[in-house]
């Protein structure tokens, strides 16, 4: 029997999970790389179910952003609508350039929150690209560990 056909009959081809296929020792592994693993694991599983849980926050966050983000909108179209669709013969209390005055500096406010939701969003939207990131790298780092293992065994 060669070197080859015997490492694969050590191994056996498990299901594929996620689009990718593992492999499975057909040997036990030993006691104390078990428990080393194991632990690796878990700590990752768990660094995981915490970015995952941090993204939804994000998303979530992200989505009420972006509501805020339109609704200042309209209030900025109807603000410049007002600043320009007033006409000169209304009858006010207050004269005409005092309420151009106020519309204005209503309108250079809203346009100053608008501009600081855009930073959030996209604050928010580079922290949810960071943290996929961290999750695509651990995913790696748990497919090195196993391939590492695979070959510690074998040999």
């Amino acid at each position: 029997m060669s070197t080859q056909s015997r490492k694969k009959s050590r191994l056996q081809r498990k299901e594929r999970v996620g689009g990718q296929s593992t492999l499975e020792m057909a040997e036990p592994v030993p006691h104390s790389l078990q428990l080393t693993l194991d632990k690796i694991l878990g700590a990752i599983e768990e660094s995981k179910t915490t970015l995952q849980r941090e993204i939804c926050q994000v998303s979530v966050e992200l989505g009420l952003l972006r509501a805020d983000h339109q609704k200042l909108a309209d209030r900025v179209r109807e603000a410049e609508t007002t600043l320009t669709g007033v006409a000169p013969a209304q009858q006010s209390l207050e004269p005409v350039s005092q309420l151009y005055s106020k519309l204005f500096n209503e309108a250079e406010r809203i346009r100053r929150w608008k501009g600081s939701i855009e930073s959030e969003i996209q604050s928010n939207e580079k922290k949810l690209h960071d943290n996929k990131r961290t999750i695509d790298a651990q995913r790696k780092a748990i497919q090195e560990l196993q391939a590492s293992l695979k070959m510690s065994t074998v040999h």
